[in-house]
């Protein structure tokens, strides 16, 4: 495969935003009017949030993830569970997945930064079918 300076510069800017992008998500994220905490962390090639704790590992700090879609999943740890996954910024906002393991359901995500310490998630079942959380940056 042959890389040409425009594409390796191309590919070092990209690189570059998302490590940048992916710095101002890391650390611990608190869903707005509910127990959820979110670390933020790279995997891969993107940024993944994931699940510190919730009303469920309050109550049962070895609580499972009972209700995932996959039944081989069912009984991994809730905490430290993927909840936003594969985070790769595209222009202005964050793209990836939302997992919702009171459910077990996987939808889209749209992540927008509002300011340093407020991420404001949208995440759509279908294009009307959308629900939007507030996450807060934890000191």
């Amino acid at each position: 495969m042959k890389i040409t300076r425009l594409g390796l510069a191309s590919l070092v800017l990209s690189l570059g935003a998302t490590l940048a992008g992916a710095e101002t998500l890391e650390g611990v994220w608190r869903l707005s009017g509910t127990p959820v905490e979110l670390r933020f962390a790279p995997c891969d090639d993107a940024v993944c949030g994931l699940i510190e704790t919730s009303a469920r590992i309050q109550a049962d700090p070895n609580a499972l993830d009972l209700y995932n879609r996959n039944p081989a999943l069912r009984k991994r740890p809730l905490r430290g569970a993927t909840m936003l996954d594969h985070l790769r910024w595209e222009g202005a906002v964050w793209k990836g997945k939302v997992y919702l393991p009171a459910s077990g359901a996987t939808y889209g995500v749209t992540v927008t930064r509002v300011d340093a310490n407020t991420l404001r998630a949208q995440g759509c079942a279908a294009p009307l079918l959308c629900q939007t959380s507030t996450l807060l940056r934890k000191p």
